[in-house]
């Protein structure tokens, strides 16, 4: 699935052994236990954009030219699991078919035969079902992504969510059984976040609070529900399709006046007019999803509709991970 989001002119290069952090600290906090011989290597398949021979990764100058002309587009890793074998990724928008798209984006270094290689994209992993679900992946990208961003945050893995959440939890936590909105947004605190939490009961509106933070550049941790059988997923809101605002328009009807502030031009009795470019542009957001490949593209109403589990799911809540000391929320900002 992850070669059929690709464009098919790019070239691969495929590295093993290869020791990923990721699925590193899973197989010493999981599977090394298991009564059965589970290899601890993995697979690191490198993409770039240009015809690749085996002479660039044996002399120094050709691997060097690849650096100079950036046309690595990131990785993505085979762990030898016996599902979800894909794992930790960090693609670039460039190298998909959904390229045409706005994100909240960092950088990330590879190493590469002793070059350093960099590339631009959102970190994702496939969840492995046992040491982390979609929550603890959804935390592990979200920081990450801040951790590669900004010096403030630090990279975590799976092994440090789990020593958060010994504090709180009262049942044993591998094989996981997933987190609540409430253990989600106290490991975000905990990391150094001041998470704020909001619910589709009480905040009806929650899909413009969405809209919002992903407008502000901020990646929103998602809570999505499925409405007959309830089931949670997590997944993260990072950015949306590029828009032709050429073919915007807007009605009489779309307009807002708030009738408690004036124009001082024309001193309208009416008010301001206002209009929400949520309710007159449509947008198609992209998600990232531990179940399917990054920057798949879905709108508010069905978030999942790319997926055939979660198809019908439903946007429940979601958590915001702002800088601490962000004291005024979307919410009370708007309201202001």
């Amino acid at each position: 699935m992850y070669l059929s989001d690709l464009r098919p002119e790019l070239s691969l290069f495929i590295e093993y052994p290869y020791n990923d952090k990721l699925y590193r600290d899973a197989y010493y906090s999981y599977y090394s236990t298991l009564n059965r011989n589970i290899n601890k290597n993995c697979i690191r398949i490198s993409i770039f954009d240009c015809e690749l021979s085996s002479d660039h990764f044996i002399k120094d100058d050709l691997i060097k030219e690849l650096k100079k002309d950036n046309v690595f587009l990131g990785f993505f890793v085979l762990r030898p699991t016996d599902r979800k074998r894909v794992g930790r990724s960090f693609i670039s928008p460039k190298a998909t078919r959904n390229e045409n798209i706005i994100i909240a984006k960092t950088e990330n270094t590879s190493l590469i035969k002793g070059v350093s290689l960099t590339n631009v994209g959102f970190p994702h992993s496939a969840q492995d079902g046992k040491v982390h679900t979609c929550s603890e992946t959804s935390i592990w990208s979200l920081m990450e992504y801040f951790g590669c961003k900004y010096s403030y945050y630090g990279q975590v893995l799976p092994s440090a969510i789990l020593s958060v959440l010994k504090r709180v939890s009262y049942e044993r936590q591998v094989p996981s059984k997933g987190l609540s909105p409430q253990q989600i947004g106290y490991t975000l605190r905990k990391f150094g976040f001041g998470s704020k939490f909001y619910s589709k009961s009480k905040f009806p509106f929650i899909k413009n609070i969405v809209h919002d933070y992903v407008e502000s550049g901020i990646p929103v941790l998602a809570i999505v529900r499925t409405p007959i059988n309830h089931d949670n997923h997590a997944i993260i809101i990072i950015g949306h399709k590029k828009l032709n605002l050429n073919e915007t328009k807007w009605k009489n009807e779309d307009v807002i006046k708030i009738p408690g502030i004036t124009n001082s031009d024309n001193n309208n009795e009416h008010g301001i007019k206002f209009v929400d470019s949520f309710d007159v542009i449509k947008r198609e957001y992209v998600i990232i999803d531990d179940n399917l490949p990054p920057y798949q593209l879905s709108d508010l109403d069905s978030p999942c509709k790319y997926s055939f589990d979660m198809k019908d799911a439903e946007l429940y809540g979601c958590i915001v991970p702002l800088y601490p000391k962000i004291y005024l929320d979307i919410v009370n900002a708007k309201q202001l």
